[in-house]
């Protein structure tokens, strides 16, 4: 291998082939630019950008509007007569429904609760048996607690 001569080094060129080097071999850097929906110093929300369809200025829910409250409910919370199920009582954060001790339906038609068990504390797993001669109607469905709180769920069960 032959190395430069040295007037090569001497005069400045080692410097310009090594920039024109990293040029040639593809070093180059490009300013990357993430949209994060706007900066605070420009005053543009992600909710008023007009490239995104759908979220007109004053869409939004007020600040201080109330969160949903829960509301538990069946699932499935209409059963036909004949129906022998697996269903479910959800508190959807109404009750820590693994403190239930009771779960009791009221109402004209003909269900059973073979048996019942908690799933978690939101969720309890219900074995149902409907009568085949079951008149329609609804069900109240009612939870006791360990605490002495009663949950009851709204829309309750319904025989179709």
């Amino acid at each position: 291998m032959t190395h430069p001569p040295s007037s090569f080094r001497a005069t400045g060129w080692a410097p310009v082939v090594a920039l024109v080097a990293a040029f040639v071999v593809g070093c180059t850097v490009e300013p990357v630019f993430v949209d994060t929906g706007g900066s605070p110093d420009t005053g543009v929300a992600p909710t008023d950008r007009p490239d995104r369809p759908g979220t007109e200025p004053g869409d939004e829910e007020p600040a201080d509007a109330p969160p949903a409250s829960p509301s538990p409910y069946m699932e499935p919370a209409v059963v036909s007569p004949g129906d022998h199920l697996l269903a479910f009582v959800v508190a959807d954060g109404a009750a820590d429904l693994s403190q239930a001790v009771a779960l009791s339906l009221y109402g004209e038609p003909d269900v059973v609760i073979a048996t019942w068990a908690v799933r978690d504390s939101d969720e309890l797993a219900v074995s149902l048996e409907v009568d085949g001669g079951s008149p329609a109607g609804p069900l109240d469905v009612v939870v006791d607690l360990a605490d002495g709180a009663v949950l009851r769920i709204p829309e309750g069960l319904t025989v179709q």
